[in-house]
């Protein structure tokens, strides 16, 4: 027996596993609740079914890595998050696949060498942040 779907407890907070919708009834996001909030393991998608992002929430933030896709497939961003803020090295993709930028974060800005590549993966330019 499955566990049921977009409950709430007797204090209207929302709790165990949850299916987000569009509003025509097409799933946007899977995951669970606790306390009201999104914890563990979060799927999102595009309107075509495509996963969108996925990656952990923990109290009701994203943590952990994290994975966002273009709308073909492929991988626009992957980076980690902690308490809901980019931390370390992110990389962020063209829709052809190529590298369109890499670099880090600190505490959600961006720190040290950035690079930039155009749609053909060569070196456009780079950038060195003073944080």
């Amino acid at each position: 027996m499955s566990e049921m779907l977009n409950q709430l407890n007797s204090q209207g907070e929302k709790f165990g596993p949850w299916q987000e919708t569009y509003s025509d009834g097409s799933p946007s996001g899977s995951g669970s609740y606790s306390d009201g909030q999104k914890t563990g393991l979060w799927t999102f998608y595009f309107r075509n079914g495509r996963v969108k992002a996925e990656g952990e929430h923990e109290a009701g933030q994203l943590t952990g890595d994290w994975v966002w896709r273009h709308e073909n497939g492929a991988v626009k961003q992957q980076g980690a998050c902690r308490n809901g803020i980019q931390q370390g090295v992110w990389r962020r993709y063209h829709s052809n696949g190529q590298l369109l930028e890499v670099g880090a974060y600190v505490a959600g800005e961006k720190a040290g060498n950035w690079s930039y590549y155009s749609e053909t993966g060569e070196l456009e330019g780079a950038t060195i942040s003073s944080r």
